[in-house]
């Protein structure tokens, strides 16, 4: 099968996904869903974009991503301080976004489903934002597109195009920056331990964080936390970039995990972006951004 034909399928597979979480999002806005509907939106939409996605991959491949390896030294550090770094980067980039425009809060960016946070109980947040997200997000993005993208083209298209894909499914332009590193690093995790669980779990962590400052905020922001919320995030996320990265210079000195191989990185990712499938998604987001601006 060339590569047009493999990668067809996952490409369009992207704008249905894309699709059904701009439909949810609606749903969701105007009639006020419960919890429940909200985490059967979030499967329904990843769900249905896997099972799109699956006739163009390597079954084989896909299950060697899904098996489980246990890390080596240093691997479970690396994985949660990664995740709580794309967290706080997530939220430094939210607390500007909040401090410029004056919107009225935090959203959740880790999950590509937006969720008003508002009246939800802590448990059917970290339910929905943590586990189902990191679940049923990585297995299609990490386990079943990265099965066909990182067999048809270098590891550093593969990372970018991870982080591109992760940033437009979220459909906000302010919040493309933060999706672009969460879908770099959760991609990267995902190379060097050649298993989607990996970025699971760091997907998880990254939400956990960003959940309970979301709470924090929440709860005490009549005492003024807002103030101080913005530095106290940029702090904590210089702190885990420092453990991320002296964790990795550990691991990857001992050889516990691959380096990062350098590829034709900007031709191989133009032969994923070119690909009908992911031009018909790129412009599904140009015009839903439009079509939000132009309504208001």
């Amino acid at each position: 099968m060339n590569q047009d034909k493999r990668t067809l399928l996952p490409g369009l597979s992207l704008f249905v996904c894309f699709c059904l979480l701009t439909g949810m999002e609606k749903l969701i806005t105007h009639f006020n869903l419960p919890p429940s509907l909200m985490a059967l939106g979030e499967i329904v939409c990843f769900g249905l974009a896997l099972a799109m996605a699956l006739p163009g991959m390597d079954r084989e491949r896909f299950k060697q991503r899904l098996a489980f390896k246990m890390p080596r030294k240093g691997g479970w550090l690396l994985i949660l301080f990664m995740g709580a770094a794309t967290a706080f980067a997530a939220l430094s980039l939210n607390m500007l976004e909040y401090r410029l425009l004056a919107h009225t809060g935090l959203r959740l960016t880790i999950a590509s489903l937006p969720m008003p946070l508002g009246g939800m109980s802590f448990a059917w947040r970290l339910l929905i934002g943590v586990v189902i997200a990191a679940l049923v997000e990585e297995i299609y993005l990490r386990g079943a597109l990265f099965s066909v993208y990182g067999e048809e083209v270098g590891t550093s298209a593969c990372l970018l195009f991870g982080g591109i894909v992760f940033a437009l499914l979220h459909g906000s332009p302010l919040d493309l920056a933060a999706g672009f590193c969460a879908g770099l690093a959760f991609t990267y995790l995902t190379y060097v331990f050649d298993t989607v669980w990996a970025a699971v779990l760091s997907h998880a962590a990254a939400a956990f964080v960003t959940v309970v400052m979301q709470w924090i905020a929440d709860t005490y922001a009549p005492f003024g936390i807002w103030n101080i919320l913005l530095p106290l995030t940029v702090l904590f996320f210089l702190l885990f970039v420092f453990l991320t990265l002296d964790t990795l210079g550990k691991m990857l000195a001992r050889g516990s995990i691959p380096h990062f191989e350098v590829s034709a990185g900007w031709y191989d990712l133009w032969l994923l972006v070119k690909e009908p499938g992911f031009i018909v998604f790129a412009l599904a987001f140009a015009g839903k951004i439009i079509l939000n601006y132009w309504i208001g």
